[in-house]
């Protein structure tokens, strides 16, 4: 089954998605070139400010028209806004649904096996819990970026 990722934010994103795509690859799932092609499609959403949470929803409408098999959301947007993202999902009529918080995006494939239900969310998150990504390669990029943690209790004003 093809897929395709789409990662919006920071480096750490942008390290998680290259992880996604390298342990899909290893699950046995192709890369798709275009979105039109995939029947995955995989948003790493971002929710540092609100224009980019409303990219996330621009692009799960958007990608609601391709009428692929299934969609998931991780990241940011998915950890804060799973509620939200939620009832939004229902209204797109997309087949499969999956919101992924920060703890359960590594392991996606377990989430694409079990497709009895059409939505399935889980965004619980705890701070013990970091999985290190180790990656073999860094897609698109010709100098990797190293993930040292998942969140942080710091609450920053920049930060969500």
């Amino acid at each position: 089954m093809k897929f395709l990722i789409k990662t919006l934010g920071c480096k750490v994103n942008q390290v998680e998605g290259a992880y996604i795509i390298e342990h899909l690859k290893k699950a046995g799932y192709t890369l798709a070139e275009k979105e039109d092609t995939a029947q995955i499609l995989i948003l790493n959403s971002c929710a540092v400010t609100e224009k980019a949470y409303k990219e996330a929803l621009k692009i799960l409408r958007n990608w609601s028209k391709l009428n692929p098999r299934i969609a998931i959301i991780t990241g940011c947007s998915a950890q804060v806004y799973g509620e939200n993202l939620r009832d939004y999902a229902q209204s797109l009529k997309i087949p499969h649904f999956i919101i992924l918080g920060h703890n359960q995006k590594s392991n996606l494939e377990e989430y694409l096996k079990n497709l009895e239900t059409p939505f399935q969310m889980d965004v619980s998150f705890t701070l013990d819990k970091t999985s290190p990504l180790l990656l073999e390669e860094f897609y698109g990029h010709s100098r990797a970026f190293v993930k040292i943690q998942d969140g942080c209790s710091s609450y920053c004003s920049y930060c969500i």
